[in-house]
């Protein structure tokens, strides 16, 4: 086989052969193969008095979050969503609504939130 022949049977490789149809089922596949490989989630929990990093989850949960600065800072995004609309300004009215409603649940979604742990 010359040298010539050997380049063209690499140049028409198996991902160039294929048309742009059967690269998305191709991707489409992988992609569906890779969400049934995923590990369990296991949801967090509140620490105890005394066990460790429980001064850090008690400063920021339930003294910021959970306190007068979470609730301020939710009502503030509150208010901030309504002069967005005001401004016709849809997307980060959207996002300022969220946030908002994150801040004043924080409590609720903090314990909620799980972490795959493989």
């Amino acid at each position: 086989m010359s040298k010539t022949a050997m380049l063209m049977k690499m140049k028409n490789s198996f991902w160039k052969a294929m048309t742009w149809e059967h690269r998305r089922y191709l991707i489409c596949a992988l992609a569906v193969g890779l969400l049934f490989c995923a590990q369990n989630a296991m949801a967090f929990t509140v620490p105890t008095s005394g066990s460790f990093a429980y001064d850090l989850y008690d400063l920021a949960v339930n003294q910021i979050l959970k306190g007068p600065v979470g609730f301020v800072a939710g009502i503030g995004f509150m208010i901030l969503c309504v002069f967005a609309i005001a401004r016709q300004m849809v997307l980060p009215a959207i996002l300022c609504l969220f946030a908002g409603v994150i801040l004043i649940k924080a409590d609720a979604i903090v314990v909620t939130l799980g972490g795959i742990i493989a």
